[in-house]
């Protein structure tokens, strides 16, 4: 019985360490000023050989985005695409 109540104290300790941790002890968080009336729901990424990135959304949009990489403030926002049925990916050919 005793070994049981330990073991489950050490995994509440596990589990209570783990959630501690913040998304951003493990990722760069950037925020990025959306173009102006749109709702970019993400849900499609790739990159072109132009180094900029291709999103699309759950809205049918596929945006391009230059500096992705670099300052959010300078990000170059261009609609490449829209009315599409819900893309739930992107993939460069060509």
């Amino acid at each position: 019985m005793h070994q049981k109540t330990a073991l489950i104290s050490l995994s509440l300790c596990l589990v209570g360490t783990a959630l501690a941790q913040e998304e951003s002890d493990y990722y760069t968080i950037s925020t990025f000023k959306t173009p102006e009336g749109s709702a970019v729901e993400v849900s499609g990424v790739d990159f072109g050989p132009d180094g900029r990135a291709y999103l699309c959304t759950r809205r049918g949009e596929v945006w391009s985005v230059g500096n992705a990489f670099g300052d959010p403030e300078n990000a170059d926002w261009k609609l490449f695409a829209r009315y599409l049925h819900e893309p739930l990916g992107l993939a460069w050919k060509g």
